[in-house]
């Protein structure tokens, strides 16, 4: 997965192009461009912006799990689907309630990530 201020272009991780240009820019269209619109728009060199600053990941440098250069998504961010099916085995009546809190949340995540 990647950082939830990053967004997934070609099978890498770069820092959102809308955090990148404040919003002018928010698509990205090449690891270097961002673009004002999406689509065939951004064929006119006017819809973009091109730098080499835009080439980055959206960590901090902290440790390896918040790298700073574009990088693959990273696997220890992705949730592991047989933790997911162990969780949601309640073998007692009142794990089932607790089941539905930690599935519910689980979507949620998900939900923020495809946003972000």
């Amino acid at each position: 997965a990647c950082l939830v201020d990053e967004e997934l272009y070609m099978g890498m991780c770069y820092k959102k192009c809308r955090l990148l240009t404040d919003g002018a820019y928010p698509y990205r269209t090449a690891p270097l461009t961002c673009c004002k619109t999406h689509g065939l728009a951004c064929l006119n060199a006017g819809n973009d912006m091109t730098s080499k600053d835009f080439d980055v990941g959206g960590g901090d440098g902290s440790d390896d799990l918040s790298p700073t250069a574009a990088h693959p998504p990273l696997e220890q961010l992705t949730e592991d689907e047989e933790e997911d099916e162990q969780e949601e085995d309640g073998d007692e009546e009142g794990d089932a309630e607790e089941t539905d809190v930690q599935d519910d949340a689980m979507v949620m995540k998900r939900r923020l990530r495809a946003v972000a």
